[in-house]
This record gives structure tokens, C-alpha cells and sequence, in this order.
């Protein structure tokens, strides 16, 4: 599940509950964008500290996992970048992993702005 998660809430663990269990999923993985290339004129939380406050929220549920790929990239927080890399670290020999990425209808709206979009269509399904 990517986000900004400025801040993390109810709204995102709720859904990312409910998706697990619709999509039988086996964990749930929460990626915090570093730098959100697409709200460039607000003012966001520092990435570290939304880091902090997903790994915090999501602590209590065992199917909950964050990610630190965007973070550790220190720049733009790309899918595109991110879902690649993701797929080649967890199918090493192996294309068995099923991947969704779930992001939110608001930044589902702007997918077309996005890097690589349509190619980011082809290879990822999106809840």
C-alpha cells in the first residue's frame, strides 16, 4: 500500500484489513512515499517521521509490514521504481508472488500524471 501517510490512519488500516481478506492476501506491505513527487506545493511531514508513525500504527497487526524502499531511495518516491524493484526482490527464481498495490482513490484520479503509467498499468493491478 503506498502512501504519503501524512498522517497514517483508521481510513488506511481499515481498508488495508478489508483487502487482505477480500484478496486473501498473506501480509499487507506499507510503502511511505519519501518525496511525493506529486504534492510538490504542500508541505509534508518529513519522511522519517512518517516512516515512525506507519511502523507504529501498523505494529499490532501481524499481516502488516512497512517498507523502507522509498524512503532509503532519498528522492522522488516513484511506483513505477518502487514495483519493480519490489518484484525482483521477492521473485528471485520465482514468479509465484501475486502483487496488488493499493493507493488511494484521490491518487488513483491522477494516475495518468504519474511516471511510466501505462506501463505501470500493464505490470501492476491496482485495488
Amino acid at each position: 500500500m503506498g502512501g504519503t501517510f501524512d498522517p497514517i490512519h483508521y481510513g488506511h488500516l481499515n481498508s488495508a484489513e478489508e483487502i487482505a481478506e477480500v484478496f486473501k492476501m498473506d501480509r499487507v506491505i506499507f510503502i511511505p512515499a519519501f518525496i511525493p513527487p506529486h504534492k510538490k506545493k504542500e508541505k509534508v511531514t518529513d519522511g522519517y517521521h512518517r516512516l515512525m508513525m506507519t511502523m507504529l500504527a501498523t505494529l499490532s497487526n501481524p499481516r502488516f509490514t512497512v517498507s523502507t524502499i522509498e524512503i532509503e531511495r532519498d528522492g522522488y518516491s516513484y511506483t513505477i521504481d518502487t514495483v519493480n524493484e519490489l518484484r525482483n526482490s521477492f521473485n528471485k527464481g520465482s514468479a509465484k508472488n501475486k502483487f496488488y498495490f493499493i493507493v488511494g482513490v484521490d491518487a488513483f484520479k491522477e494516475i495518468f500524471t504519474w511516471k511510466d503509467s501505462v506501463r505501470l498499468l500493464k505490470n501492476c493491478d491496482f485495488i
